[in-house]
């Protein structure tokens, strides 16, 4: 058979794919405490490997939500933008760590309610009335006297 005039014939070469190790029969269950010891062991191995990516995992909680999942708790939603570049390889260890290949990842943002700082004159007075009732009498006493 001939190849025809304006035709592309392509030889491709054959490609080694890479097979997922599949689950172990006698592979232990997946349980916070282990999880929380392939956390530690993935950033002690990284805050001598990889400090960069250590620096992103650093400080941050994780436990076990359910069957094969676990959150990652962040302060802000900007960890994620963080995360994203880096998560492969985190759950690659954590997975081989873990004999668990099935096993993903959440980020739970934790946001911290703080009150309102007063900015304003009128702002100040009032919190500095709540604080010292006593204000107002001494307002009445010193007329000309600004807040």
């Amino acid at each position: 058979m001939g190849v025809l005039p304006g035709s592309i014939s392509i030889k491709m070469k054959p490609v080694a794919v890479p097979v997922r190790p599949s689950v172990k029969e006698n592979a232990l269950p997946l349980t916070e405490e282990r999880l929380q010891e392939a956390w530690k062991a993935l950033l002690e191995e990284w805050e001598m490997t990889k400090p960069d990516l250590f620096s992103v995992l650093n400080g941050r909680t994780v436990k076990l939500a359910e069957n094969n999942m676990f959150t990652i708790e962040a302060t802000n939603s900007n960890f994620e933008r963080d995360l994203r570049p880096i998560q492969t390889s985190m759950l690659e260890f954590l997975r081989a760590h873990l004999s668990c290949p099935a096993l993903q990842c959440r980020v739970v943002v934790r946001v911290e309610q703080r009150e309102s700082k007063v900015y304003q004159p009128n702002e100040k007075y009032e919190t500095m009335l709540q604080i010292n009732p006593e204000l107002a009498k001494l307002r009445k006493v010193f007329t000309e006297l600004d807040y």
